[in-house]
């Protein structure tokens, strides 16, 4: 069964974990996907209308149905990476990640020490004043998830150093954002194609987890030489858009066979 605290360790050993982006700022999308058999969800704080408050509930929502939850912050500010840590997601992905040194900012800006993320005892994360100190450094050094999001073309060359930073646990590898900083319009296309599989050697050569976004399971057999540990399918809106075009041909479908 799908934990919350099984989730560090099964992304680590880059087993193969199934999620999806979650665009929607309501907390009832969480508290559904929570009963499906997703191994995890992205809330995409980037790309769709997520203010502070909403990533809060809807981290709630998730986390009351032991549903691991991912907040894909706008940057890199520690501001973002606090909050969304601090209400009690599983991790964070950044974009737009382009050289080491970045990188290195991100996983300390993510976790308790020197010049690091801001310790607050009355957070969700630290179960209300419940952890003393030591507990909360030691749970959060194992538990915090924090991937890169490597989707420029000048991050390419430096994919090994990013993942191999300490304390880097994964790379996505961001297809589409990828394709047009290449000049591409597809991630089809055979550079493309190339330059992905050259940044999922280099993650996988430092240990790392990589991951990628998929619309199928053709998709997944086009990837299989990334040696993915974890992908994305799709969205909740698209699974909605999804079921909804499928209801409808079924029944017209039928209609026209009477």
């Amino acid at each position: 069964m799908r934990t919350i605290a099984d989730f560090p360790n099964a992304f680590r050993a880059q087993e193969l974990l199934v999620g999806t982006f979650v665009k929607t700022p309501d907390p009832a999308v969480f508290e559904v996907l929570a009963r499906s058999p997703l191994d995890f969800v992205v809330l995409d704080a980037e790309h769709a209308p997520f203010d502070r408050r909403d990533i809060n509930v809807c981290v709630l929502a998730a986390r009351e149905g032991n549903l691991p939850v991912i907040v894909r912050v706008p940057s890199g500010d520690a501001v973002w990476l606090q909050q969304a840590l601090d209400v009690g997601a599983s991790g964070v992905i950044v974009p737009h990640v382009r050289t080491p040194a970045e990188a290195q900012d991100i996983v300390r800006l993510s976790h308790f020490g020197p010049g690091g993320r801001g310790y607050a005892g009355s957070t969700r994360a630290a179960d209300y004043t419940r952890r003393n100190i030591p507990t909360h450094l030691e749970i959060s050094a194992k538990s915090v998830i924090v991937i890169a999001q490597i989707e420029d073309g000048e991050a390419i060359s430096h994919s090994f150093d990013i993942a191999a930073v300490n304390g880097m646990d994964g790379v996505f590898i961001g297809p589409v954002d990828l394709s047009i900083s290449m000049g591409k319009t597809s991630p089809g296309d055979d550079d493309v194609r190339r330059a992905m599989e050259q940044v999922a050697a280099d993650v996988r050569r430092a240990k790392k987890a990589v991951g990628t976004f998929v619309n199928n399971s053709s998709d997944i057999d086009n990837y299989r030489s990334l040696g993915l540990g974890f992908v994305l399918v799709r969205s909740e809106q698209s699974f909605m858009l999804g079921g909804a075009d499928a209801a409808c041909s079924e029944i017209r479908a039928a209609q026209y066979q009477r």
